[in-house]
């Protein structure tokens, strides 16, 4: 694995966000004009499994390529800097939110938000990307405990268990009483145990390229052939009845983002995938995940469509900038300082001797 930044990582992120946008664009247009192309637009659901995906590579290949190379990784330096990372955007992103569903419509705040247990209630109410930065939060809660476990073990041993540990998801929906497909957005379709496998693979993924190098080629050289065949299947699941699609085609869906990423890291570049364009959309991928809703709700108010086309392009238009003016602001006022922040105090950290020091520099994730 690569320690300077990956073209082809940065194109799939930019992807996953512009699926996801795309995806909420549709659900909330104002006319049933696109309904034809919701259900295609609805495959941009996916996007966030792509990210844990993402996210699984890009954390655990921290943390294995620390451990390789000081053989520990302190616990409370990785939360440190994975949660000043993290949670300084999403309590800004939360408490922007919240106040406009208070002065839309005076709604309680839920206190369950600020440690990140809503997406374990029944439904959601309200600021509902933020179901997945719970799983994101708990996989970094949880990381180090489990991987210092494995990391004790023989390193075939640790291979075994790393690559079941994407089974558990699906195995817990199917056993879990409690969850329904057809139920509304809540615990069945975003409890974190549940929708773990993305996550999990990328982990594996990571430990494998680490510890395993000619294995990880050989994954690369089959994920390659693979890559169009999965993305097949992935078009397929719209097609899917919702308990084949929310019971398998999750843990399906989760598989081809692994088989795309194992295709594209490390490679030589995708068309446009050093692009300015993809490298600013991937940079503030997180920024617009945590945005582009209220950005949407805002686009609403000002450009409305009477059916006709050219006020639907003027809307989509209008969306789309809204999209990118609370996305880029959010990045330079909020996430950036944070980035700052985090990196100065992991400078301190390694100085004063409290974070192990590693004899390579460590890649910093997007999220």
């Amino acid at each position: 694995m690569s320690n300077s930044r990956d073209g082809n990582l940065d194109f799939l992120r930019a992807l996953a966000i512009i699926a996801v946008v795309l995806y909420h664009i549709a659900g909330m247009w104002p006319s049933d004009s696109i309904a034809h192309v919701k259900d295609y637009a609805g495959l941009g659901r996916h996007g966030v499994t792509l990210f844990f995906v993402l996210s699984g590579w890009l954390i655990g290949g921290i943390y294995w390529r620390e451990h390789k190379a000081v053989g520990q990784v302190g616990w409370t330096p990785f939360w440190i800097r994975r949660w000043l990372r993290t949670l300084p955007p999403y309590y800004v992103g939360l408490m922007v939110s919240y106040l406009a569903v208070y002065f839309s419509r005076g709604e309680r705040f839920d206190f369950r938000y600020l440690v990140f247990a809503q997406n374990y209630e029944s439904v959601i109410p309200y600021y509902l990307v933020s179901w997945s930065l719970c799983v994101e939060e708990h996989f970094y809660l949880i990381l180090p405990l489990v991987c210092s476990i494995i990391a004790r073990l023989p390193l075939r041993w640790a291979l075994t268990i790393l690559w079941t540990l994407p089974l558990t998801a699906p195995f817990l929906r199917l056993l879990d009483s409690n969850v329904d497909a057809s139920l509304a957005f809540g615990y069945s379709k975003c409890a974190t145990h549940l929708v773990s496998e993305g996550l999990t693979l990328g982990v594996a993924a990571a430990f494998t390229a680490i510890n395993f190098g000619n294995v990880w080629s050989q994954i690369q050289r089959v994920a390659r052939i693979f890559s169009v065949p999965c993305f097949i299947l992935f078009v397929s699941t719209t097609f899917w009845p919702t308990n084949t699609d929310f019971y398998i085609g999750q843990s399906l869906i989760a598989l081809c983002c692994f088989v795309w990423l194992a295709a594209a890291a490390g490679q030589r570049p995708l068309p446009f995938a050093s692009t300015r364009f993809v490298n600013a959309v991937a940079i503030s991928s997180y920024s617009i995940y945590l945005t582009h809703s209220l950005a949407i709700h805002v686009g609403r108010l000002i450009a409305k469509s009477n059916g006709s086309v050219a006020s639907e392009i003027r809307c989509f238009a209008c969306w789309l900038l809204l999209i990118v003016v609370f996305g880029t602001t959010f990045y330079f006022l909020v996430e950036r300082p944070s980035i700052r922040v985090r990196d100065y105090i992991s400078r301190r950290l390694l100085t004063k001797g409290v974070a192990p020091r590693a004899k390579t520099e460590l890649p910093l994730p997007l999220q």
